[in-house]
């Protein structure tokens, strides 16, 4: 379902992407692991069309991400990939609820409620629809961040050290959570993370060293 050949970034002189391909299958559980500075992260922007790639190809489900344009790609971005980050950049000013909202009102979708309390309730977090994030733990807003980026039933979940900034508990609950995901909705996840327990987990795990895929 995602194809990349032979990607390489530089930011100034520094080369941080060197020629890397892979490449994700419909419904599976990827991880990709490296020392800080191996251009995990770098990566995992250019795959989620957050950055473009200097040279090479990147394919989501047969579209050829580079031949879209600014506005093309921003719509493709929204209604085909999620993204859960270290910190779940949830609006502080709009509640649980209405975060989870977010992608779908951004595609004019204006009926989406009922999917958006379902996905909570299925999370667990049927009592705190009306909470804003300075009322939540870090495990519930890192769920939260999960359901917005299931919002608009995306081809691919990409998620950027998603355990990083919680506790030991909550880190083994969002891992289960992400396996359970996977299982039952058949969902793409592709994460970079430092978590080796979450590594063990997936379905496959890359190594990356110096801008390269080992």
């Amino acid at each position: 379902m995602i194809s990349a050949r032979n990607i390489h970034k530089k930011y100034d002189s520094l080369e941080v992407l060197k020629g890397v391909s892979m490449t994700v299958e419909k419904g599976e559980l990827v991880t990709i692991v490296g020392k800080s500075g191996a251009g995990k992260s770098t990566l995992l922007h250019i795959l989620g069309t957050l950055d473009n790639a200097d040279s090479g190809e990147v394919m989501i489900n047969d579209t050829n991400i580079g031949k879209l344009n600014k506005n093309e790609l921003a719509d493709f971005r929204n209604r085909n990939i999620g993204f859960v980050f270290q910190f779940h950049h949830l609006l502080p000013e709009f509640t649980a609820l209405e975060n989870v909202l977010m992608p779908s009102l951004i595609a004019g979708n204006k009926k989406s409620e009922p999917r958006a309390k379902e996905l909570l309730d299925y999370l667990g977090l049927q009592d705190r629809f009306e909470h804003k994030p300075g009322q939540l733990s870090g495990g519930e807003a890192q769920r939260i961040a999960v359901a917005r980026a299931l919002m608009n039933k995306p081809l691919v979940v990409f998620a950027d050290e998603p355990t990083g900034n919680l506790d030991s508990q909550s880190s083994r609950d969002m891992h289960q959570l992400f396996l359970r995901l996977k299982k039952e909705l058949g969902q793409t996840f592709v994460i970079v993370t430092h978590n080796i327990e979450l590594a063990e987990l997936s379905d496959r795990s890359l190594r990356m060293a110096d801008g390269l895929m080992l």
